[in-house]
């Protein structure tokens, strides 16, 4: 997904590989990997959604809290996240 300096602790990142999108929520050692797609109707939620530790999309304002991919306001499906690791300085998800 990318270095691993390139992800600041406390803050959200979205980025792109190959086909997919993700947002990689990093605080101190952990880092989280979640899917862009909502899981309410599969819409793609875009960078402007970042709002500290929180994601809202923009179809029907669900609301994400980013450390732990739950739903926290208007539905109950939490984001799909990836297993991530780094390795060798590097950021690396699978899914």
């Amino acid at each position: 997904l990318g270095l691993d300096a390139d992800f600041a602790d406390g803050e959200a990142t979205y980025t792109k590989v190959d086909y997919r999108s993700v947002f990689v929520w990093r605080k101190g050692d952990a880092i989280k990997v979640y899917d862009s797609t909502c899981p309410h109707q599969v819409t793609n939620i875009p960078e402007l959604a970042i709002c500290e530790n929180h994601l809202t999309c923009p179809k029907h304002q669900w609301k994400f809290d980013l450390e732990t991919g739950e739903c926290i306001e208007k539905g109950n499906h939490p984001l799909k996240s990836f297993e991530a690791r780094v390795e060798g300085g590097v950021v690396q998800a699978w899914w």
